[in-house]
């Protein structure tokens, strides 16, 4: 019995639910992983299972991969730099990002126009885009393996997404 196998296609399944569906069978694992539920509507709730559905192969993964969206574990500053990026280079770069997203109005914090925004402003700088978007997904989830900044940045929202970036930065 192959038990790879049986992940994968329940893997499959589950990217195949209706995210309402998907939401409705969830809640029993994340009362059970202790995630703070009262805190988050269901459209803040299936804007996050929908990034994670693609990643998702049980639902008993979900206590583990929805943790971040609720409070970020501590992570090393040093899973914050680029490759060969220095702190002081990485700080600069999260500085100038926290600049311009304070600039963007709540009305266009949406994870399509997040991507349009930084990618533009990426490349105005002439900056390399792992060199900002990298410390950026680990400032928002404290990982090196999460769905893209963008789509959990627009499901922060605003405030959180900046506090988290305003974190990161002192911890360099």
């Amino acid at each position: 019995f192959d038990l790879k196998k049986l992940d994968w296609m329940n893997g499959l399944y589950i990217r195949q639910l209706p995210t309402a569906e998907l939401r409705r069978r969830s809640e029993p694992f994340l009362k059970q992983a202790g995630l703070p539920r009262e805190h988050m509507n269901e459209i803040q709730l299936e804007a996050i299972l929908k990034l994670e559905q693609e990643r998702l192969k049980k639902l008993s993964e979900l206590g583990e991969r929805l943790g971040f969206y609720f409070s970020v574990s501590d992570y090393p500053a040093e899973r914050l730099s680029w490759k060969k990026a220095d702190a002081a280079q990485t700080k600069e770069r999260l500085s100038e990002l926290v600049s311009f997203l304070n600039g963007l109005p709540e009305g266009e914090w949406s994870e399509q126009n997040l991507e349009i925004r930084i990618k533009r402003f990426i490349e105005e700088r002439g900056s390399g885009t792992g060199e900002c978007l990298w410390p950026m997904r680990v400032a928002l989830s404290g990982l090196e393996a999460s769905p893209g900044p963008f789509g959990i940045a627009a499901v922060l929202d605003k405030k959180e997404t900046l506090a988290r970036l305003d974190h990161a930065i002192k911890k360099l």
